[in-house]
């Protein structure tokens, strides 16, 4: 087991010097020798990201270090890609996707020796299949050929007729290579193939939304601090198709630190401060005991538009930023509202189990709420909506903060401060 562990790290550690970005994003990334795999995979497992190598594989299979970094490299690109993050059991199949993703990777492998019997686009040299190209794109056209191999053949290309060979010569007279490459098709949706990902599908399904969402979080996080970290000159180097996938994620990453930035300011400007004493510091003028403290604190309502028009991944993203906000010791109160008041408690850093509404959309009742609520004296209101209800009568006597989703509207904000959210 040492020898294995040891030859990895040797083979990451090659990695970095030659190619830092692959290696950074690495670094956040558990190593795993298993053989429940056949070969190598990335895997989300208890929402953190695994690379996981069979000990046979990477020894005696793969012939050398170039193999074996190729090999590596091509799990990190999935990784980059987010390709097992978008491994829906229920829309792909999956080995149709395994190959689709795999032709994507294995374009970017650069200077290292992919090992034989590698997916290529050469590996379908009739499919006209065009390079840098995503997953989608890929997976789209092989599904078609699929269907047309099945619809000619109940098991595949082996079984095909002589009718069916001279329907499927005519139909592509000019390509000898047509048969060839339905052939290769048929064989690897067989099980003939280098990489198998079938983690992908196993571990996803364990996974609560919240638990995926961590973990895609804390692999793009990763993601741009490599892209950060690396150099003009390197970055030039980089295939064009996943320069514009990396800048997608940068410009996304600017976007979304606007929105959160401007949330927090918001929570943080209404902050109050009071002096407590504590027998744990000594007074700095008197230099005896007690001393004292200073605390900063602040009551905030965060009111939840449950209307039927917003989706369950607005409401999870919306309350990440809810728990940071509370993690800096602001008091919460949570508003659940449609049409009316359908539930109030305290937040306590724990996600709702469910939201409670789904009818129409009404401000009024949460800022009635505000005001008749004398035990209380709020500092704030941050309300998460998309917008589409009647100008609220009722000024809650407090900041407000409209929080709107990218396809929201502010007709209807006479008041407060707007932040809409351009994209998830």
């Amino acid at each position: 087991m040492l020898a294995i562990i040891d030859e990895l790290d040797r083979h990451i550690s090659q990695l970095l010097i030659e190619e830092p970005f692959y290696g950074h994003i690495l670094s956040c990334v558990q190593r795993r020798v298993s053989a429940d795999v056949s070969t190598a995979a990335v895997a989300v497992i208890n929402a953190d990201i695994h690379l996981i190598i069979n000990e046979a594989f990477f020894i005696n299979e793969l012939k050398n270090s170039s193999e074996r970094i190729a090999v590596i490299k091509h799990e990190t690109l999935h990784l980059v890609l987010k390709h097992l993050f978008r491994a829906d059991k229920s829309r792909h199949n999956h080995k149709l996707y395994n190959i689709a993703a795999d032709l994507v990777v294995n374009q970017y492998i650069g200077q290292w020796t992919l090992p034989e019997g590698a997916v290529t686009l050469s590996t379908f040299p009739h499919f006209n299949l065009l390079p840098e190209k995503d997953l989608e794109y890929y997976y789209n056209i092989l599904q078609s050929e699929l269907e047309y191999l099945n619809q000619n053949s109940g098991i595949g290309m082996n079984s095909f007729s002589d009718s069916d060979k001279k329907q499927s010569e005519q139909r592509n007279s000019s390509d000898k290579n047509f048969n060839y490459s339905q052939k290769m098709l048929d064989r690897l949706m067989n099980d003939e193939m280098i990489t198998n990902h079938d983690k992908w599908f196993e571990e996803l399904t364990n996974l609560s939304d919240v638990e995926k969402n961590i973990a895609e979080t804390k692999l793009e996080k990763h993601i741009i601090d490599s892209y950060n970290r690396t150099s003009a000159k390197m970055y030039g180097s980089f295939p064009a198709e996943l320069k514009r996938i990396l800048d997608g994620y940068a410009n996304n990453k600017k976007a979304e630190f606007n929105w959160k930035r401007k949330l927090r300011m918001f929570a943080c400007s209404s902050r109050k401060t009071r002096i407590n004493n504590t027998i744990k510091r000594v007074s700095k003028r008197y230099k005896t005991r007690p001393g004292i403290k200073v605390v900063r604190f602040n009551k905030l309502v965060v009111a939840i538009d449950t209307s039927g028009s917003l989706d369950s991944e607005a409401f999870l993203l919306f309350f990440k930023e809810i728990n940071d906000i509370y993690k800096q010791g602001t008091e919460i109160t949570i508003v659940e509202c449609d049409a009316k008041v359908q539930s109030v408690y305290k937040y306590k850093g724990v996600l709702p189990s469910a939201l409670k509404g789904g009818g129409g959309t009404e401000f009024d009742p949460v800022f009635e709420f505000i005001r008749s609520d004398r035990k209380n004296k709020y500092d704030g209101c941050i309300f998460f909506t998309d917008g589409f209800a009647s100008k609220p009568k009722i000024n809650p006597l407090c900041p407000v903060l409209w929080v709107l989703t990218p396809n929201g509207t502010e007709d209807a904000f006479s008041f407060g401060s707007v932040l809409k959210i351009k994209e998830w």
